[in-house]
């Protein structure tokens, strides 16, 4: 449904920072990869946020 869409698309957002700081097993407690998929995943929902407030208000005009 609607979360594993979501999940996918967070994912897929984050796999350029998983990969540039070279996420692995023996990395997984590496404070900065930490920080770094924390704005990654910030910046998705961010973004996502802003779409569906642009969405929403295209969504409003059209109805007017």
């Amino acid at each position: 449904g609607l979360l594993q869409h979501e999940v996918i698309n967070m994912f897929n957002y984050c796999n350029s920072t998983f990969d540039d700081l070279v996420f692995a097993e023996d990395t997984e407690d590496n404070q900065f990869i930490h920080y770094a998929i924390t704005g990654a995943v910030s910046e998705y929902l961010e973004s996502n946020r802003v779409n569906e407030s642009v969405s929403n208000e295209l969504q409003q005009s059209a109805e007017t």
